[in-house]
Order: structure tokens, then C-alpha cells, then sequence
């Protein structure tokens, strides 16, 4: 364990890091920080911010912000869930004062400094040297994944998770077991709560593949996957508010339900 003395450049060199990487993210999207432009487009145009306006409306007025008029002649945002309400951060930039577009727009501004952080956090509990690892985190905050996300707020938020999903994922295999499954579950489980489904089966491939890796290079293996359970079912409970109700209305709500494969696209 670290000394006292040793704990406070560690936690200094940390805040450094998180100072830098803000500064890194309002230079990377200065016209967005500064008011003068939004990502304001493509979907976020005409599906994310008008389902934040709406549930924004509903919640200041004290109505409930579980139907969506108009978009697809009405549906229920407990299937859409373009604004994840489950999420414990949608609710504090949605009651903020902020239009929607503006308060979608810190939502991810927040979250692409949080995916930087989170790497770099990876990376240095990894061992890597300060300077290296504030490169990683930079190089996945500004990556063309991240920066392609940015019309779908839900999805920077998900990015931004998933290095904590391995950091958790690292610390199970080292032995490290407590933080390790706390880590693991609450990370997993906010992806889950924030509902971009898309984000976590396109990451499955490197998650199985760093799971599976943990497992085979760890001293414990069985104690290793009875931790790496544990966590799982941790996540899931902690993320099923926002999967089963999906779920259980998707037959009822999914645009493509009931077509043939070949009909579900117009243009494949």
C-alpha cells in the first residue's frame, strides 16, 4: 500500500490530469463550449433533442415524461429512451435551466471528458507512466468512435464508460477483488442505464476479448470468473430499470417489427 506521502502527488498528478484533459476537450470543441455552434444535427436534430425538449417540458411541469407525443404518432420513452431518465446524470442537465439542445450539448461535453479521464485512469492502474497514459486518454476521447458519437449523446455517454468496464475488468484479474466487482458492476451498469445498446454490442468483441485474456492470465481463474459473475448480475440488476422495460415494449413500439428482414431497410 502507498504511504500518506506517497497518496498525495499520486492524487495531485490525477487532478492535473483531469485539468488538463478539460482544457484538451474546450480547445477540441471551443465554437460548442463557447455557445457558437451546438451538435446540433443528423439525429440529434430531429430525434434526440426534440424527445429532450418534450421530457424536459414534462418534468418542469410536473407531468410524466413517460409518453412522447407526435414523434411516430406517440411512443413511450421507456422504449426509445433517447433521453435515458435512469441515467443519474439526464435529470440534473435536463431540469438545469438550459434549452435542450444546450443542456444535450454539456451532457456531452461532460462525457467526452469523462472518457478521457476514464482511460487515463485505466492506464495508469495499468502502470503506465503519467505522460503516456494523459496521451491515452486524449487519444480515446478525441478518437474517431468518440467524435462520430457525438449526434447521439446516449452513445458518447456509453464510450466514456467502458473504460472503467475494463479498468474493473483488469482489477478482478489481478486479484484486486473488492474494487474490481464495484467497479466492474456500476461502470456496466450505467451503460446499461444509458441505453445505447448499439454501443455496448460493438464493444463485445474487445470486452470478451479482455475478459477472456483476465481469465487466462490470472492466478485465480475460477475465483476470477465467480467474480466476474458476481459483477454481472450486479450490472444487470442495477441496469434493469432501463432494459426490461424496453424490452417487454418492443414487440409493441419496434418500426420494424413484424417485416420481413428484406423490408426493414429502405435502402440496405
Amino acid at each position: 500500500m502507498k504511504s500518506e506521502g506517497e497518496a498525495k502527488p499520486e492524487s495531485r498528478t490525477i487532478v492535473a490530469a483531469g485539468a488538463v484533459l478539460a482544457l484538451v476537450v474546450a480547445l477540441a470543441f471551443w465554437p460548442v463550449v463557447s455557445g457558437a455552434r451546438s451538435f446540433l444535427q443528423l439525429d440529434l436534430r430531429y430525434e434526440h433533442v426534440p424527445i429532450w425538449h418534450v421530457v424536459q417540458q414534462a418534468l418542469r411541469n410536473g407531468d410524466s415524461p413517460w409518453w412522447i407525443d407526435g414523434q411516430y404518432c406517440g411512443n413511450p420513452l421507456l422504449f426509445t429512451q433517447e433521453a435515458p431518465l435512469f441515467y443519474p446524470l439526464t435529470v440534473p442537465f435536463l431540469l438545469s435551466g438550459a434549452p435542450a439542445h444546450r443542456a444535450s450539448d454539456a451532457f456531452s461535453l461532460f462525457h467526452f471528458w469523462l472518457a478521457g479521464f476514464a482511460a487515463y485512469l485505466l492506464l495508469r492502474d495499468l502502470g503506465v507512466d503519467t505522460y503516456p497514459a494523459l496521451f491515452g486518454g486524449v487519444a480515446w476521447m478525441l478518437c474517431a468512435r468518440m467524435v462520430q458519437s457525438a449526434i447521439w449523446p446516449n452513445a458518447v455517454a456509453v464510450s466514456a464508460l467502458l473504460p472503467f468496464v475494463l479498468l474493473g475488468t483488469f482489477r478482478i484479474a489481478r486479484g484486486r477483488r473488492r474494487s474490481g466487482i464495484v467497479v466492474t458492476a456500476i461502470s456496466a451498469g450505467l451503460c446499461l442505464l444509458a441505453a445505447r445498446p448499439q454501443v455496448i454490442v460493438g464493444a463485445l468483441p474487445l470486452l470478451l476479448a479482455v475478459a477472456a485474456t483476465a481469465v487466462y492470465l490470472s492466478r485465480k481463474r475460477w475465483r476470477a470468473i465467480g467474480d466476474f459473475a458476481i459483477a454481472g448480475i450486479l450490472a444487470a440488476l442495477l441496469g434493469a430499470p432501463s432494459v426490461l422495460p424496453a424490452s417487454v415494449l418492443r414487440p409493441d413500439t419496434s418500426r420494424a417489427e413484424g417485416l420481413a428482414r428484406e423490408s426493414r431497410d429502405l435502402s440496405p
